[in-house]
């Protein structure tokens, strides 16, 4: 249940403010908001500067949300996820300025997959790297925080050279190793990813894209909420490149660009020894994902026929 106190502020041109102030389990969280008569004189709206964010499209702080918020300051339950019979997390992915002070990371200098910080993130922990902490330099691609550097790349995901022995096969030969390298998308990088389980994720962040792990049934879910409110069929994609670049780095770009394609991801055989025999990642631009846990309610999620596969999933 919400508790709270009403306070209506008035503003310049007649408007009002309406101040929430939260009680209970949501003390000292408060929000503001302003009806218009028309969609004009909201967009042209300069708010006062103690307003704050803004926060209309964030699913985070509509009243079901806040009604199931744990008191910790914790907003985001997914609904998509409880109709999915998700039992891990779904993972947030934030830029920051700093690594968390009890994030888990990778020591500087010594290699690790990132992918595992998708995964320990899922199992409910708070995961983050930085440059300095990612030395796999797909991963430091995967991140967005650089692109591939020549010389390298196309020869370790092909057939090798002289430097390069062990190399992947991935691709037949370093031409087209190059051309997949010159064609991996770039974000704007900030100075630290953290990759947090979404219930713990505040009102004060705000992720830049959500990735699920899945087994065959939640994912066939997912791809059809992805269409299920556009008119184009072509709303998911999997791109052939790293694990954490399905995951993270492409999703991360179609939010930067207002783009609202998903992604499945993890098909890479070198990010699979890492995760589930039976995982994949779906991943969403953020702004994607508060609309399809808006329109979850009303889909095929709560037919008879997406019951059936419910009860049989573990």
């Amino acid at each position: 249940m919400v508790v709270k106190r009403r306070y209506r502020i008035p503003l310049e041109k007649g408007r009002v403010a309406e101040l929430h102030v939260h009680e209970g389990h949501l003390a000292g969280f408060s929000y503001v908001e302003v009806e218009f008569p028309s969609t004009g004189e909201a967009e042209t709206f300069v708010p006062p500067t103690w307003f704050g964010r803004e926060v209309t499209e964030d699913a985070r702080f509509s009243y079901g949300a806040l009604a199931r918020a744990d008191g910790e300051g914790n907003l985001m339950e997914s609904i998509i996820a409880k109709h999915v019979c998700l039992k891990n997390n779904p993972v947030a992915v934030i830029w920051t300025e700093g690594m968390p002070q009890d994030a888990i990371h990778f020591q500087e200098g010594k290699w690790g997959c990132v992918v595992a910080l998708i995964k320990a993130a899922s199992q409910g922990k708070v995961a983050a790297a930085t440059t300095a902490t990612t030395v796999c330099q797909g991963g430091k691609v995967g991140l967005g925080f650089q692109g591939y550097e020549h010389g390298w790349i196309e020869y370790f995901l092909s057939t090798g050279n002289d430097t390069v022995a062990n190399s992947e096969h991935y691709k037949k030969t370093p031409e087209l190793a190059k051309l997949f390298a010159d064609t991996v998308p770039k974000v704007k990088p900030g100075k630290c990813m953290v990759f947090k389980p979404l219930p713990m994720v505040t009102g004060e962040e705000k992720p830049s894209c959500i990735i699920f792990l899945v087994n065959a049934d939640q994912l066939s879910g997912l791809v059809t909420l992805a269409n299920y409110d556009q008119s184009t069929q072509d709303n998911v994609q999997i791109r052939f490149a790293s694990g954490c670049s399905q995951a993270v780095l492409y999703p991360l770009a179609a939010e930067e660009n207002g783009d609202k394609t998903c992604y499945i991801g993890m098909t890479d055989p070198s990010a699979r020894k890492v995760i589930g025999s039976d995982q994949l990642s779906f991943s969403m631009p953020y702004t994607r994902f508060l609309e399809m846990e808006r329109e979850a309610e009303g889909s095929f999620l709560t037919t008879d026929t997406w019951d059936i596969i419910k009860r049989r999933m573990p």
